[in-house]
């Protein structure tokens, strides 16, 4: 798994979570930054040692769905008033006693050096912030369908990544150290041992080796005619597999150009394997491929039947090419809830391979456009439901905006349609 920990969680706590916490703490939203981003590397190593093995793993797991504080975290703690927030801290407080213990008070000290706060509002920064971070933390691992095991390898992986480079530096010296000793352990030298045994031993490698040369060469010709023979066996079978390999190779190329399909170019390519739309010139609505007047050309494979790395491989052509700025495509099968806006179901391989693409191309940025019949203010709640998903799947926020389109375009707001729209491509 590839996810950097601190890079993902970092990216979970918004704009709208800083300013929430701005206004709990009643101060200024760049000291909460600044303070946040000296805390989260902190807390996120604790984590990392609470889970050390699969039994902490689980037990951390554990923890975090007895305070109910995984499933909805981020939208939970935006929703606070005054009760609430109160009990949130309560939570928040038993977070970092089971997380961080001994050193509550090191992280505390260490934010009141680098931001200049009191030791309360350090102290209640800790509460307010602990929940979130293990939320997030935990979310990723149900979201990638972890085992308590893998869980446990996954944030023991991700320790370095934590650690300021002093820390990285220690840590490099420590393990090189430990490497050290344990070859020692396993290979120990002891000079008067091997000295004892040292001239008997060259003694017996002449003798093998004169054996060796011996028998050698009375065996050479022997060997030589064999190999003559197998040699000649072996031609015809090489033959043959050369040419199975050729036709599976013609085979394979035949069987990547079935059907419709978008190149490396982002070109729509039809069955004859010619091409039909240049890039920009198509996009994908309803599942069919269509060109700038809406004119369906083909239907796309059904996202169903296609797996999360067909998807990534069609969204990396898309976003590998500046001509598929302005290109939009449509997203399957997204259906929200009318009154809470929160999605009820949605193709998980074709999300997941937009993700993927996304990430593996930083210089990609999208528009999410949702159309609706519904108003545009819930068209617009919407669009950003859709981004939120995309950035709980590791995408920088940085490279998606979404808009809220109403029923601008009629025959998308009758449809409900969500939308992408290529807006960049680096």
């Amino acid at each position: 798994m590839s996810i950097h920990l601190l890079h993902h969680v970092s990216d979970k706590i918004t704009d709208a979570t800083i300013s929430k916490l701005s206004s709990i703490m009643q101060l200024e939203t760049e000291t909460i930054r600044l303070a946040v981003d000296a805390c989260l590397p902190i807390l996120l190593q604790a984590v990392v040692r609470k889970g050390g093995s699969t039994d902490e793993a689980s037990a951390l797991r554990g923890f975090i769905r007895t305070q109910n504080i995984a499933s909805n975290v981020a939208t939970d703690f935006l929703n606070l008033d005054r009760d609430s927030t109160r009990e949130y801290i309560g939570i928040g407080d038993k977070c970092v006693e089971y997380l961080l213990q001994d050193e509550r008070s090191s992280i505390e000290t260490s934010l009141e050096e680098k931001t200049g706060m009191e030791k309360h509002q350090s102290n209640l920064l800790n509460k307010l912030i602990t929940p979130l971070a293990l939320g997030h933390v935990s979310k990723l691992g149900n979201r990638e369908n972890m085992t308590d095991a893998q869980f446990s390898n996954y944030l023991k992986s991700e320790m370095t990544n934590l650690m300021n480079p002093e820390e990285r530096k220690t840590a490099d010296a420590n393990n090189a150290r430990r490497s050290r000793e344990a070859k020692k352990e396993e290979n120990p030298i002891e000079a008067p041992v091997w000295l004892k045994w040292l001239i008997p031993a060259l003694g017996a490698a002449a003798l093998i080796w004169w054996s060796g040369q011996k028998a050698c060469s009375s065996s050479i010709d022997g060997v030589a005619e064999k190999t003559e023979i197998k040699a000649e066996k072996s031609d015809a079978p090489s033959s043959q597999k050369t040419q199975k390999t050729n036709s599976t190779e013609t085979e394979s190329m035949h069987t990547k150009r079935e059907g419709w399909y978008v190149n490396d170019n982002g070109d729509l390519i039809d069955a004859n394997g010619e091409i039909s739309k240049k890039a920009g010139a198509f996009s994908v609505t309803g599942g069919y491929y269509v060109d700038t007047n809406g004119k369906s050309l083909s239907p796309v494979n059904n996202p169903l039947d296609k797996s999360t790395d067909e998807f990534k491989k069609n969204f990396s052509n898309m976003f590998m090419n500046k001509k598929s700025v302005g290109t939009r495509y449509t997203l399957s099968q997204i259906e929200f809830d009318k009154t809470s806006h929160t999605i009820k179901q949605f193709s998980k391989r074709e999300v997941e391979g937009l993700a993927n693409a996304l990430r593996t191309i930083p210089g990609a940025k999208i528009e999410v456009q949702v159309h609706s019949n519904d108003g545009a203010d819930n068209t617009k709640l919407r669009a950003q439901v859709v981004k939120d998903m995309l950035v709980t799947l590791g995408v920088s926020k940085d490279q998606i905006s979404s808009k809220g389109m109403g029923n601008q375009e009629k025959a998308k707001a009758d449809l409900d349609k969500v939308e992408i729209r290529v807006l960049e491509i680096k």
